[in-house]
């Protein structure tokens, strides 16, 4: 039937009628969660702000979502997505989805497309600050016709285009294993760069002047950089056990260039 936790109604298993259930138990409630739920749920009130499917495998389509709604997560949901509350501020699609995605809510601010979803995102909603793919998201889209109002974006495993033509407002970017594109033509304004390159042909001799964090996330690249960016402020190279001695020396030698940056080395021992 349904249970209390955190402030949250959550749902599960069959509900014979939902309808008057909702009316019943979700009057003092904003937040509500599904679990191995079959039903319908295009009863829900509108005052509802906060929707978590969790592990819930919906099977028809959901025609209508309370206009109040916030932030949705799905995680086994593969049907459109097109008729979104225009005040949605949050959108997780789940692992399963890979539908087009041309008609997002004009308010959305955070976007996560799950490991399953390689679509076109030529027209996401102008607003939109954050765009984070799963970690080992299987997209891999050319990437030209951002939103210019992005700050961060996290690309997953297996994206490998060019990054000539990202949003002049980002902040944080990160790009994931098979990536092996020039990073010559990034954002002037970045300011953290994490990297899972998992590849030593990737040049980072002309980051931005203006990047304060670089991230090293992958053990085999051991390529020295020869021009780190004058402001950068923090530097973490995670490397194998062999490449320890190279990269502390090459650390001591950098120091003399770069005396307010802090560097942090996480040795793969394996």
């Amino acid at each position: 039937m349904y249970l209390i936790e955190n402030e949250t109604i959550i749902f599960y298993g069959f509900i014979s009628d939902f309808k008057s259930l909702c009316e019943l138990v979700l009057k003092d409630y904003k937040k509500v969660g599904f679990r191995e739920w079959v039903n319908p749920i295009d009863d829900l009130p509108d005052h509802i702000e906060i929707i978590d499917f969790q592990d819930a495998n919906l099977i028809s389509e959901i025609k209508k979502f309370p206009d109040s709604l916030k932030k949705i997560r799905f995680q086994n949901y593969d049907k459109p997505l097109d008729n979104l509350p225009l005040g949605l501020e949050y959108l997780h699609t789940g692992h399963k989805f890979n539908l087009p995605i041309e008609n997002l809510p004009i308010n959305l601010k955070n976007l996560y497309l799950g490991v399953g979803f390689n679509q076109p995102i030529n027209n996401l909603p102008n607003g939109l600050k954050v765009l984070h793919f799963d970690f080992d998201s299987e997209f891999n889209e050319t990437v030209n016709n951002l939103p210019e109002s992005l700050e961060t974006i996290r690309f997953g495993y297996y994206f490998d285009k060019p990054l000539d033509n990202l949003p002049n407002n980002l902040k944080y970017l990160m790009v994931g294993n098979k990536f092996t594109h020039s990073l010559n033509n990034l954002p002037s304004n970045l300011k953290t760069l994490v990297l899972q390159i998992d590849t030593q042909t990737v040049s980072l001799e002309n980051l931005p002047v203006g990047l304060e964090v670089l991230t090293l996330d992958c053990i085999h690249y051991n390529n020295m950089i020869k021009n780190l960016p004058i402001n950068l402020k923090f530097m973490k190279i995670k490397c194998k056990l062999s490449y320890e001695k190279k990269i502390n020396e090459w650390i001591e030698l950098v120091k003399q260039t770069h005396l307010e940056t802090k560097f942090c080395i996480e040795v793969d021992k394996y």
